[in-house]
Order: C-alpha cells, then sequence, then structure tokens
C-alpha cells in the first residue's frame, strides 16, 4: 500500500511539474495453435479427437515494470479481468512518464489475499463478473471451460477454475516478460491455451473445481502460457 501511494503522489508530482506522461496499450490475445482463438470452433486435437473452448477468464493484476531488476513503475488500483467472449476486455493502456526505460513487464495471475480479505468490490472485481466463489474461498483466477470427446463424464465436459490465496492454497503466480523495445506504445502478449490443454490428459483430469495442490499446480502451468508477440 504504502508503495501504491508513493508511485501515484510521484506521477502526479512530476506531472504537475510538466513531465509528459505516455500511453502503454497492453493487448491479450487468446491463441490456440497458433491462430487467435474462437469460442465454441471445433479444434481437432488428432485424427479422431477434438475440443471446444466455451470460456476462457483470468484475472491478472499487479503490473508493474522493471528496468533490470530495478522497480519503475506500479499500476494503481491494478486489477483486470480478461474475457475471451468480450474484446474490449482483453487490452487496457498503462499511463506511465515519457522518460521511463524499462526491460521487463510483470503481473499476477490472481487476485492478493489483501485484496480477497477485503470482500468483494465494483469493477472487474464484482462478483456478477461470475468470477467469484466465496469470502472463504475468494476469486477464481483462472477459469477454462469446453467440451471434448476425449471428456470421460455425462457432459463430455472439461472444467478449470484455479483459484485460492489462503496458505497453503495460494495458488496467485508471477508472471515476467522481457520486452526487448521499450519504446513501444503496444505490448502485445499471445496466450496458448492449447499449451495449457497439452499437458492435461482430458480423460482423467477433466475437472479441477477446488481448493488444493492440483489447482496450485495446473496454475503454475498457467503461467507459462502468456508470451510476448513478435508481430508488429
Amino acid at each position: 500500500m504504502k508503495q501504491l501511494l508513493l508511485t501515484c503522489f510521484l506521477l502526479s508530482t512530476f506531472s504537475a511539474f510538466g513531465q509528459s506522461l505516455k500511453e502503454i496499450q497492453i493487448a491479450f490475445t487468446p491463441k490456440y495453435n497458433g491462430e487467435d482463438l474462437h469460442l465454441e470452433r471445433s479444434y481437432k486435437i488428432n485424427e479422431t479427437d477434438s475440443l471446444q473452448i466455451e470460456t476462457f477468464k483470468c484475472y491478472l493484476s499487479n503490473f508493474k515494470l522493471y528496468d533490470g531488476e530495478k522497480l519503475v513503475y506500479t499500476e494503481p488500483e491494478s486489477y483486470h479481468l480478461l474475457n475471451a467472449s468480450e474484446s474490449e476486455h482483453l487490452n487496457f493502456i498503462l499511463e506511465i512518464l515519457e522518460n521511463i526505460v524499462f526491460s521487463h513487464l510483470q503481473f499476477d495471475l490472481g487476485i492478493d489475499s489483501l485484496t480477497n480479505m477485503a470482500g468483494v468490490m465494483g469493477g472487474d472485481l464484482d462478483p456478477t463478473k461470475g468470477m467469484y466463489w466465496t469470502w472463504q474461498s475468494g476469486y477464481i483466477n483462472f477459469k477454462l471451460e469446453g467440451t471434448s470427446n476425449l471428456c470421460d463424464n455425462r457432459n463430455n465436459d472439461f472444467v478449470y477454475h484455479l483459484g485460492g490465496y489462503a496458505h497453503p492454497n495460494n495458488s496467485i503466480q508471477t508472471v515476467s516478460l522481457a520486452v526487448n523495445d521499450n519504446k513501444k506504445i503496444a505490448i502485445n502478449i499471445n496466450i496458448a491455451i492449447a499449451s495449457f490443454l497439452g499437458k492435461l490428459d482430458l480423460t482423467t483430469q477433466n475437472h479441477v473445481m477446488s481448493l488444493g495442490e492440483e489447482a496450485i499446480e495446473l496454475a503454475q502451468q498457467a503461467i507459462q502460457i502468456f508470451s510476448i508477440s513478435d508481430e508488429k
């Protein structure tokens, strides 16, 4: 909290003394095997098996910029809900000082414990967004749902709701991405959904909807699917 207040104070102070600000767009693109993800589309796994993605949402928070190991920017009130079904919720703006130099973008997959313990909030944290369990369990950090003939259950569906904020079930994970050109006005980040699903056995591991070691392990896999896009 002290760091957040200091960041806000410095930004307002520097701006008041005439230092200009610049906007950097952070844009996320869910992908499936290199192509833009389309919900409800049938994707082949092999010659006989396929799957459909019906829902993909996740919470990203605590956005920071680093120059090497030096923290140079922290986004105030940093909570963003990505939703593959709403393109306007896949990008947002970071407003930073014009002279800031950075080499890495860092953010968390999930909502921190302090926010969870503070109780439900508005905006992207509103429980009507369908990403909140209870005050005891907190927010769902990562939600992926779909169907596949590989799923050995009545509805042939897979459901991954990953969350948990309190020890020993804290599933929040940190992503750090190198940014080679910090003069860009946009940072494009791909989310490789097929990579996440490809590490799972859909036949047996198709429902994870509670706190525990399995949710933490899958959250650790989930942060590996974020990467900076090489596309201009």
